[in-house]
């Protein structure tokens, strides 16, 4: 399916884009699950959709955010041509998107926020206790904790229980990849030459950083791995743009790449065509690179997040795969993120060393018994536990969100 975007969007976008990659965590294998459904709570019935991002912490509680149906309001409707009056007043149906927590006993899971305020929720640590929340803008204590001071110019979007945090900091003429530990000054990751800034994406407990780092000229980004402020560049292949979004304890380290062309339009103009193709993800481990299998009649591996042991979480698809052509001014100053997958036809799956198993089979195997009709389409998170969120498909077609819990 193609379509025509914009590469400058903001990191605001990589943030959200990736969101349930970076709050993702651990899965083990448990010997059975519980299954519960996630609800919405009177609040939100009203909401257009599912939450399309998710995070479990260690505590079995369900983060996400949600639109708040705030009524139906008289709302101004603005005439062309620069006019400072509305061309005409109409009532809408308005919503408002609230930072949640999911919980409760149960077969359900009710949501309730946790600010009066509207926000975005983009980073979850492991154990819960701080989220970080935009357009607010800072570092927020979700439960008695002391906050992590975010540095001005700096955007969180991997965090960790200990309060370490990476994400970039800004510079004069990019952004660099950058590493906070508590009680030490900021550690600026190393950029190799010919290239210019990057980002950290996503933080091990080891405080070992996956992200990546932009080519000089056009920022296309190549994913990379930094191990005690070692810089490795995983992916540097021609005419590829690549991102490291997950980092297991054991070094195993999660890579979403595409193919990924630049064609300056001439030389007299700063501009320039970019093209990319579908993104496909792999694991990159003892040097080596792992596929991640799916049958053939969902060829297409689409990974969520990657575990301490190394298991993939994530689903298999029908989809292509979107692509792109765009024309661009220069100088590129944010960077392009992932390109965001439409679901199709796909269903959840798990991956080991690259082989793949479909997480109803899964489940099944290990005492859950699933509602007749119901498909398992998209891992959307999972903890230390092995205790999954996972978008869901009834037999009506309506989309929803279960918690299978991990029972040891």
């Amino acid at each position: 399916m193609a379509r025509t975007q914009n590469i400058q969007w903001s990191w605001m976008s990589l943030a959200m884009s990736l969101g349930a990659c970076l709050g993702a965590g651990t899965a083990q294998a448990q010997s059975s699950y519980s299954m519960t459904t996630l609800g919405l709570g009177t609040a939100y019935q009203n909401q257009p959709s599912s939450p399309t991002t998710a995070w479990i912490d260690s505590q079995e509680r369900v983060w996400s955010n949600l639109s708040y149906y705030e009524g139906r309001k008289l709302v101004a409707v603005w005439g062309t041509g620069g006019s400072l009056f509305p061309f005409k007043w109409v009532w809408r149906d308005t919503f408002t998107t609230y930072p949640v927590r999911h919980a409760g006993t149960g077969t359900t899971l009710a949501a309730s926020k946790l600010s009066t305020k509207s926000g975005m929720l983009h980073v979850v640590s492991p154990n819960g206790q701080r989220a970080y929340l935009t357009p607010v803008g800072a570092l927020t204590p979700v439960s008695p904790s002391p906050a992590v001071t975010v540095e001005a110019g700096g955007m969180v979007l991997a965090m960790q229980d200990s309060g370490a945090y990476t994400g970039r900091i800004a510079k004069t003429d990019a952004s660099a990849p950058a590493l906070w530990v508590p009680g030490q000054a900021r550690q600026d990751l190393p950029v190799p030459t010919g290239y210019r800034g990057g980002v950290g994406l996503a933080l091990n407990t080891r405080n070992e950083v996956a992200g990546a780092v932009f080519t000089q000229t056009y920022l296309v980004p190549q994913a990379a791995v930094w191990q005690q402020g070692q810089l490795t560049v995983l992916d540097a292949t021609a005419n590829q743009g690549s991102f490291a979004t997950g980092i297991s304890e054991l070094g195993h380290v999660l890579v979403v790449n595409y193919p990924y062309t630049v064609q300056p339009n001439d030389t007299a103009t700063p501009t320039y065509q970019a093209s990319r193709g579908p993104s496909t993800y792999t694991v990159f481990y003892n040097g080596q690179r792992l596929g991640l299998s799916c049958p053939a009649a969902l060829p297409r591996a689409l990974a969520t997040a990657i575990s301490p042991s190394g298991l993939v979480v994530g689903h298999c698809t029908a989809n292509p795969g979107d692509t792109f052509v765009s024309t661009e001014l220069l100088p590129v100053t944010t960077q392009p993120n992932p390109p965001t997958e439409a679901y199709y036809q796909s269903k959840a799956w798990i991956w080991k060393n690259g082989v793949g198993t479909e997480l109803a089979s899964y489940l099944t195997a290990r005492g859950v018994k699933l509602p007749t009709g119901l498909v398992l389409r998209y891992v959307l998170a999972v903890n230390a536990k092995g205790s999954m969120v996972v978008e869901t498909l009834n037999a009506s077609g309506q989309a929803g969100l279960v918690r299978f819990t991990a029972l040891n």
